[in-house]
């Protein structure tokens, strides 16, 4: 700080400036996590898509507190839990899941959505959420409609 632009109280004041610290020369480097480990570290957590299906719970149940706690991927089934509509992943998932399905399913068919989730480590990291992403939608075979559907509405307002 400058004595020009210090105004009187600055000067007289008996507390010191805050000073700016400037960033050490001697850090230390990490080594970077190769996206590839980070991924298979993920794929190796997450049980497949298939397991998770036989312990899904009816929607109404997953978004209450029996649902996912944390970070977790998850996935919407309709037709009895026979068809997947919607695969997500997010660090809180109880509220994306409830976003989810009122961005893709109809209010009408809430009743028939089924839910599986399969929970992930609290310090999972965002190459660990997409490669379990990943995985569950290679494990689907097809892209689901509720995806295809959030992928155009999102590219919609980008483009509004």
């Amino acid at each position: 700080m400058s004595l020009v632009r210090a105004t009187t109280a600055e000067i007289w004041s008996p507390r010191p400036p805050a000073t700016v610290r400037r960033p050490s020369s001697r850090r230390i480097p990490r080594a970077p996590v190769p996206r590839a480990a980070a991924e298979e570290r993920a794929a190796s957590v997450v049980p497949a898509l298939e397991d998770a299906t036989r312990d899904a719970v009816p929607l109404k149940q997953a978004m209450g507190p029996g649902g996912p706690p944390g970070a977790a991927v998850f996935a919407l089934l309709v037709n009895g839990g026979t068809r997947v509509h919607y695969v997500g992943v997010a660090k809180d998932a109880s509220r994306a899941l409830a976003a989810a399905a009122s961005a893709t399913v109809a209010a009408d068919a809430m009743g028939d959505v089924a839910v599986a989730w399969a929970n992930l480590p609290k310090s999972s990291r965002k190459p660990a959420l997409q490669a379990a992403w990943r995985s569950w939608l290679g494990g689907v075979g097809y892209a689901p409609e509720g995806n295809a559907t959030a992928a155009r509405a999102a590219a919609a307002a980008a483009a509004v």
